[in-house]
């Protein structure tokens, strides 16, 4: 959503500044919308944009937990499993459809097809770990990128 709000709808990012800083995103420690909406804040508006980013994406979030911890402290309280569950459900859908939207322009290239697919065999089939994904994966594409380029 951040993505099409301001690269789609407001041009306030190039897509290459946008991946370049989801990035950093992804890498950072903490939770990478906050870590997006801090870094953004911070290339368009300096550091008021990054204080302004922290709040308003980290306060509201507290709030609603704060109430969800209140209202789940009632064991009958089976509508707010019902509705929490839901919620994972729609997050998984949202993953999803931002994992696509975010490869969709490299799906003409085969060497960048053929490294998505082997990332997605080895989470979603081998389970393997983030930093296996990275000793591999990283000098792979380097490697992949650069036989491209030269030919």
């Amino acid at each position: 959503m951040m993505r099409r709000e301001f690269v789609t709808r407001r041009g306030w990012l190039t897509e290459r500044e946008f991946l370049d800083i989801y990035a950093i995103a992804q890498v950072s420690p903490g939770a990478i919308p906050v870590t997006l909406a801090v870094l953004i804040g911070r290339r368009l508006a300096g550091t008021a944009g990054f204080w302004v980013c922290l709040i308003a994406e980290t306060v509201p979030g507290f709030l609603v937990l704060m109430l969800i911890a209140v209202l789940s402290m009632d064991p009958h309280m089976s509508m707010l499993r019902s509705a929490l569950k839901g919620c994972a459900a729609a997050a998984v859908g949202m993953m999803l459809g931002n994992a696509l939207e975010l490869t969709w322009p490299y799906r003409t290239k085969a060497v960048d097809l053929v490294i998505m697919v082997a990332v997605g065999v080895a989470v979603l089939v081998l389970h393997a770990s983030l930093a296996v994904m990275f000793l591999i994966f990283i000098p792979a594409s380097i490697f992949a990128q650069r036989l491209v380029k030269s030919k």
